[in-house]
């Protein structure tokens, strides 16, 4: 589970989205496969070539995120607070697979995401995590040997 706080100081609001299982499953079922909106970014040429959710890197998610919020901002609070919501489903998939791509490359669980937007073009995303043992396999050097010469 991972808690994530959208600060918004442009308009004074703050919502927290939990990202529990559920997102994870719905970013899992469409995670390999494409996607209507990366089709149509293909013209873009930081998204070419890049038709899969999974083909994405966090700089991809935090863009989408960016434009997300703009849309965000229009919503009412009552609508922000609605998880059905368009816009916050949209959201919440987007936070959830940017938070796939930190852990999946940091080999961490991230525990807590933080994103604010200080105006209408200037977002920070910033975020903790915890090293996760678990997944991280240990690195064998490259061309090392022991010799023992008794």
């Amino acid at each position: 589970m991972t808690l994530v706080i959208l600060l918004d100081h442009d308009d004074g609001h703050r919502v927290e989205v939990m990202l529990g299982p559920d997102d994870h499953d719905r970013l899992d079922a469409s995670w390999h496969a494409g996607d209507r909106l990366l089709t149509e970014l293909q013209n873009n040429e930081f998204f070419a070539g890049r038709s899969n959710w999974c083909d994405l890197d966090p700089w991809h998610f935090t863009q989408l995120i960016e434009r997300n919020l703009a849309k965000m901002t229009a919503l009412s609070l009552i609508e922000r607070g609605n998880p059905d919501h368009a816009v916050m489903r949209s959201m919440t998939f987007l936070l959830t697979g940017l938070v796939r791509c930190i852990e999946e490359r940091c080999q961490s669980i991230v525990e807590l995401l933080r994103v604010t937007r200080v105006h209408a073009s200037a977002v920070t995303f910033d975020y903790t995590a915890t090293m996760n043992h678990a997944v991280m396999s240990p690195r064998r050097p490259v061309g090392f040997k022991v010799v023992v010469n008794n």
